[in-house]
């Protein structure tokens, strides 16, 4: 045996360097057959909760400290989220004194189709179908002996927060300024408006 042979012998045996791979054929053949299983179980419950539970802006609600309404409207969802103008719903502001409620058949407009299912949603259907409006709480009173026209006010460039507070972030409406002739007042001479009594008091 030559000296080469010798040398040959003891060279150490080479061992691959790559590694067995961790994921198998066998896996990515169960996971295939896993991902659409696990899609329609997740799929399926959120599903089943949106239908059987409010939806989370719900709790959200229900802890703010406005009165609460017959149907759980969140004028942040719908103000804010959504960017429905006021006027959509509050559609006699810019017409005449009063403000105005929205009918239920404006309501009705989105949620024949959005979230139609929805609880409180299948309690305003049943209004529609009762021919009956919606008991709203009301927040905000101007006194009987006073009059406010709400036309004039947008007229002159007031923005509803002005009075109402900042209702794109609200849930429930809260009382944002309680109305009394003094703060009246105060509002026209700052914004060098009538002060006369005929204004309001007719």
């Amino acid at each position: 045996m030559s000296v080469e042979d010798i040398r040959e012998d003891e060279q150490p045996e080479e061992h691959s360097t790559e590694e067995e791979p961790f994921v198998t054929p066998q896996m990515r053949r169960i996971a295939k057959m896993l991902v659409p299983v696990i899609a329609v179980v997740i799929l399926g419950g959120a599903a089943y909760c949106a239908y059987k539970w409010p939806p989370a802006y719900m709790a959200v609600y229900s802890a703010t400290l406005g009165p609460e309404q017959p149907i759980p409207f969140s004028h942040k969802v719908h103000a804010k989220n959504k960017r429905i103008s006021c006027l959509f719903c509050h559609h006699t502001a810019d017409q005449g004194p009063k403000a105005g409620l929205p009918t239920v058949d404006k309501c009705l407009l989105c949620h024949n189709e959005i979230i139609s299912q929805f609880p409180p949603i299948l309690d305003i259907h049943e209004s529609y179908d009762e021919g009956e409006g919606i008991p709203w709480e009301r927040v905000y009173r101007v006194a009987d002996h006073a009059h406010f026209n709400h036309q004039v006010h947008l007229l002159k460039g007031f923005d509803c927060a002005e009075c109402h507070g900042n209702v794109r972030e609200m849930d429930r409406i809260l009382l944002n300024q309680k109305i009394h002739m003094g703060w009246c007042v105060d509002c026209h001479r700052e914004n060098d408006a009538t002060v006369d009594c005929l204004a309001c008091h007719r």
